[in-house]
């Protein structure tokens, strides 16, 4: 009556992950936001803004594309990497039956 060991969740390995994702869909948000929305370092000194590359913007084919390529890379990362760990966790979750 050997069977599979039973899986072990280890929570400090799962808050990891949880942080690590989490703050690939915060960077990829905020770059949107600072981009798109409103500049996120205006408070500190009008007379410096952030601006991205024309090397960049000029390979993509604009402004808005590169501003998407660089929020949504970090963001579907960390999307998708969550979408894994609550896969893992039902599984390892799921109990044996006799």
């Amino acid at each position: 009556m050997s069977g599979t060991p039973k899986r072990r969740i280890s929570l400090l390995n799962v808050i990891i992950d949880l942080l690590i994702y989490l703050a690939l869909m915060i960077a990829g948000f905020l770059v949107y936001y600072h981009f798109l929305v409103s500049p996120l370092f205006s408070f500190s000194d009008p007379a410096v803004s952030v601006t991205i590359s024309p090397v960049l913007t000029d390979l993509v084919g604009g402004f808005t594309n590169a501003v998407y390529l660089m929020a949504g890379l970090p963001f579907f990362i960390g999307l998708l990497g969550l979408a894994g760990l609550v896969l893992r966790l039902l599984r390892g979750l799921g109990g044996r039956s006799l």
